[in-house]
């Protein structure tokens, strides 16, 4: 089981002690925010200044979810799947952007401008775009959609000045995970040679002690 913690520093601890028991901490990211009126991201139905309600499944105004026969169909990305799936590319950057606003604690346009710099994307020219109308017959180049997979956009000024390096939250704690329980067996390797070397130490003495007796005896 799991609860939400609220801390009020710059930083969260790594553990916290409650009724004797020492519990881990992981940074809590949110689901996206998207409006249940028009099915955008960003604000609540309460806020939303859209005329018309739109069906979560098929992206239709007039009807509910509840009584929709038509095909899924997302408003955000056109998918064939509901506005709601966590399987839309949207999703998944609006997802990664609340990642990156509570790990970084950053402001959410902060966040929001870091990935969509990172993000790929699909450069059409205007003359390119007028080829294609005056050539109907010309295959189009099918649209990049965005993946799990960021790629960071290269800059030679951003170079310079500083290097992001994206790694993933489950990632992130095996890692600190690993190094903790290395820690954990150089600890337990010290405290055993520390013991061996006493054994050592006081076994020779002990020896040293019975030789000295014997020759005071002889």
């Amino acid at each position: 089981s799991s609860c939400h913690i609220n801390v009020r520093h710059t930083s969260s601890p790594e553990k916290i002690t409650a009724g004797y028991i020492s519990c881990d901490i992981r940074p809590y990211i949110p689901n996206p925010v998207r409006c249940f009126k028009c099915q955008r991201f960003g604000h609540t139905k309460t806020a939303c200044r859209g005329s018309s309600a739109l069906c979560p499944r098929c992206s239709e105004p007039g009807h509910e979810e509840t009584i929709c026969q038509n095909p899924e169909k997302c408003f955000n990305c056109k998918g064939n799947h509901a506005s709601y799936s966590k399987t839309c590319p949207k999703w998944k950057i609006e997802k990664e952007i609340q990642s990156v606003k509570v790990t970084r604690n950053i402001s959410i346009q902060e966040a929001r401008k870091i990935v969509h710099d990172r993000t790929p994307k699909t450069n059409h020219s205007y003359s390119a775009a007028l080829k294609t109308i005056k050539n109907p017959d010309t295959p189009l180049e099918p649209i990049q959609t965005p993946t799990d997979t960021i790629v960071p956009k290269s800059s030679t000024s951003a170079a310079k000045n500083e290097e992001t390096i994206t790694v993933k939250l489950s990632d992130w704690l095996a890692l600190l995970k690993a190094h903790k329980l290395s820690l954990e067996k150089e600890k337990i390797n010290d405290k055993k040679q520390n013991f061996t070397n006493r054994l050592l130490k006081t076994s020779g003495q002990r020896k040293t002690t019975q030789i000295l007796r014997g020759k005071t005896q002889m």
